[in-house]
């Protein structure tokens, strides 16, 4: 196939900024070539590899894009020859040079990586795929799209909970050498976010004040755990010593519940904290009864005692950290644990079930996810200072390269030890609102029970005493404020360099957000 038609191909498959239902009516129509065996049958790749024989037919992009409108209807053609035209302007051949390589020897050197003169490192996982969308996106281009959830649009966005650490991220990423923020006056990343439902663009701007000294893109991976560590504790906003209390995979996570526990708006209430681990345990649960063997670790540290499910087959791992100590130990609740399962298997089809929804409570779970999805990529920025847990069981947001398939599942698939549900915990939070005694749900398991509680109670340490007490109420009724309200139109959380106007198209992706009362 002729180089020039690789960005029509690629608008043409879909991305992140194309996604037309209309080119389902092309690829209804066309004739493609099939698509070799050797993939599976996977209706994807054979539609990658029917249009690569397709497109080859054709001598020049404006061949190709006569013989793709000709698959539409005529009312359609003009508004789509447009965007697709708009959309291959995002690509450049000058970055393809290198690809027939990349595919016979497994090697691309980036011409666009080289301009911008990114470490080594960098540009070895830029081609290897393994930065996030997040992370490459505000590099490469300078620009991030904050995909939108369910949420309520009538609050603001659910990524402006990240906000503080998105900021922090883009300083790592900009400050590629240590004297690039003596000779850059001002840095910015763009982003595109939810506005009620329309599309706002903001500029984050990074002055020399954000960029750490001693901290670069170059030297990232040079630098001592210990440096790294604090780096990741800085963003949540949360001291080590409050999660050691736990098993090494589950202190990344709840350190993330710290910090949206606290900074989430609407406030985040006890059964929502309750709910979200609540969740993660069923999770483990799901996971125990899918190893094999069922083998469990007494693990021990201080005072806390845990019955951790084994993650090596081997008969006596070492312990995953010093300061726990571990022994093999035979699982002796199998059948608790079995009918435990079940439970968990019904209250998920009770929670897929349509149903008329909080929106305080989705807004509040979306920012969960929010915080979920940007601390483990900062946390893989790093080099991952502290223990990724097994996000690889479970999805994150609808759209692939929003890291969808690896923080987050909502529904339509088998419950298998997932790290979060959003259909489960939203289920959870309503139990938990009519009655504590949901609480008591892993009771027939000891070690989930005590998992449970710990988990709880290293979170509950973190939080303030009074922030989950209602305001108190003088006599008029009103809930009594303190300070004076501000002058309308101040932004409480940061000075952000706005486009005020809404970025609006026929397309626009967020109309289909608004819930019915």
């Amino acid at each position: 196939m002729n180089l020039v038609l690789l960005p029509l191909f690629a608008v043409l498959t879909g991305n992140d900024y194309i996604n037309l239902p209309v080119l389902e009516t092309f690829f209804s129509k066309v004739n493609l070539p099939v698509g070799n065996a050797s993939h599976g049958g996977r209706r994807r790749h054979t539609r990658i590899h029917g249009l690569l024989n397709w497109l080859s037919r054709f001598a020049d992009v404006e061949e190709a894009m006569e013989n793709v409108l000709n698959q539409l209807r005529v009312k359609d053609r003009d508004s789509v020859r447009q965007l697709l035209y708009s959309a291959m302007e995002e690509y450049s051949l000058h970055d393809a040079e290198n690809l027939e390589q990349y595919f016979q020897r497994g090697f691309y050197i980036s011409p666009t990586a080289v301009k911008l003169n990114l470490p080594e490192w960098v540009q070895l996982a830029l081609a290897r795929g393994e930065l996030s969308p997040l992370l490459s996106d505000a590099l490469v281009l300078r620009r991030v799209f904050l995909h939108a959830q369910v949420e309520d649009i009538k609050k603001s966005s659910a990524h402006l909970i990240t906000k503080p650490v998105r900021k922090l991220i883009y300083a790592l990423l900009l400050n590629i050498s240590q004297d690039m923020a003596k000779r850059s006056k001002e840095l910015r990343v763009q982003e595109f976010e939810r506005l009620e439902t329309n599309v706002r663009r903001s500029m984050v701007e990074i002055s020399s004040d954000d960029i750490s000294e001693g901290f670069s893109l170059s030297n990232l991976p040079q630098l001592p755990l210990e440096t790294r560590l604090k780096l990741l504790l800085r963003g949540l906003d949360v001291k080590m010593k409050a999660v050691e209390v736990v098993p090494p995979p589950y202190r990344l996570i709840l350190a993330i519940v710290c910090y949206w526990s606290r900074r989430a708006d609407p406030k985040v209430k006890q059964h929502h904290i309750k709910a979200l681990i609540m969740g993660m345990v069923c999770g483990e649960a799901g996971s125990a009864q899918n190893k094999p063997g069922k083998k469990m670790f007494l693990f021990s540290t201080n005072d806390f005692y845990y019955n951790f499910r084994a993650r090596l087959s081997v008969p006596s791992p070492a312990p995953p950290e010093s300061g726990f100590t571990g022994c093999p130990v035979v699982y002796e609740h199998e059948e608790a644990l079995a009918s435990l399962c079940e439970q968990i298997k019904r209250m998920r089809t009770e929670g897929a079930q349509p149903r008329r929804l909080i929106l305080e409570d989705v807004h509040i779970l979306c920012q969960w996810q929010c915080c979920l999805q940007v601390f483990i990529y900062f946390n893989q920025l790093l080099s991952t200072p502290l223990p990724e847990p097994d996000i690889t069981r479970s999805c994150a947001h609808t759209n692939p390269r929003t890291g969808s398939c690896r923080v987050h599942r909502m529904q339509g698939q088998d419950f298998n030890g997932e790290l979060y549900s959003g259909s489960l915990v939203y289920h959870m939070t309503q139990k938990l609102k009519a009655s504590s005694s949901a609480e008591d749900f892993f009771v027939s398991c000891p070690w989930l029970e005590k998992l449970y509680r710990d988990c709880i109670h290293a979170v509950m340490c973190t939080v303030p005493r009074d922030h989950f007490q209602n305001r108190t109420r003088g006599p008029s009724g009103k809930s009594k404020k303190k300070g004076k309200v501000g002058k309308k139109g101040v932004n409480p959380q940061g000075a952000d360099v706005l486009e005020n106007q809404p970025q609006c198209d026929f397309s626009n992706r967020f109309a289909g957000l608004l819930l019915e009362d």
